[in-house]
């Protein structure tokens, strides 16, 4: 797993996530004005992603270009997608009778690798204790800060997080509050002219980009 200088993975998998709003956003902008500099720029993307090997983005990376296309009517673009999609199918198939990286991708959905194993143990101490205090244990007890200390409470998931610290009412406000920037944002890009249509399709992408990892990690 690869990190570039950034302090891990998981965190180069995000930025790229990020960077990978800004290019569509200037892509727009700019009106397909150096496209092979912009297909490099995604290509270079996508591999970072992949060197990353961090499955949350590389699965948000995909479902948010998924669906910038998909509202941006491309068929070819969807077709090449589905044909990839089937491709993965296949190869997923394949990796699972051959060694090592089949027992990597089995390990990642049955949860018996020291990584999914760690997820599934958080998430289920914070859910217990949102049980326990539905109205939150406080700030600070769930989350980085708490994790440095050794004194976190459930984890590994964002809205776990929110919910052990402020409770079930707070879990509906950031849900809400992140599903209508989804729609704004959607609506900005679709209606919208110049810097708002670009700041509409970054926000659209980055947002939806950002799902899987949000429920997999801080």
């Amino acid at each position: 797993r690869f990190a570039s200088f950034f302090a891990n993975p998981l965190e180069l998998a995000a930025a790229t996530l990020l960077s990978g709003a800004v290019l569509v956003a200037m892509f727009i902008k700019n009106k397909i004005e150096e496209p092979r500099l912009f297909q490099a720029a995604l290509l270079c993307s996508i591999l970072c992603v992949a060197f990353a090997l961090s499955r949350a983005s590389l699965a948000g990376y995909f479902m948010a270009s998924y669906l910038f296309f998909l509202i941006n009517g491309n068929k070819k673009i969807l077709w090449f997608y589905h044909g990839l999609f089937v491709a993965v199918a296949l190869v997923f198939v394949y990796f699972l009778a051959n060694g090592i990286v089949g027992e990597f991708i089995l390990n990642t959905f049955t949860f018996t690798n020291t990584s999914s194993l760690s997820h599934l143990v958080e998430w289920v101490d914070g859910i217990e204790a949102i049980g326990r205090s539905p109205m939150g244990l406080g700030l600070g007890e769930s989350g980085r800060v708490a994790g440095e200390l050794g004194l976190n409470v459930g984890g590994e998931n964002q809205i776990i997080i929110i919910g052990v610290q402020a409770g079930v009412v707070a879990i509906g406000l950031y849900v809400l509050m992140y599903a209508v920037t989804i729609g704004w944002s959607a609506k900005l890009f679709l209606k919208g002219e110049g810097k708002e249509q670009q700041l509409g399709i970054m926000l659209f992408i980055l947002k939806i980009g950002m799902i899987v990892p949000v429920l997999t990690a801080a």
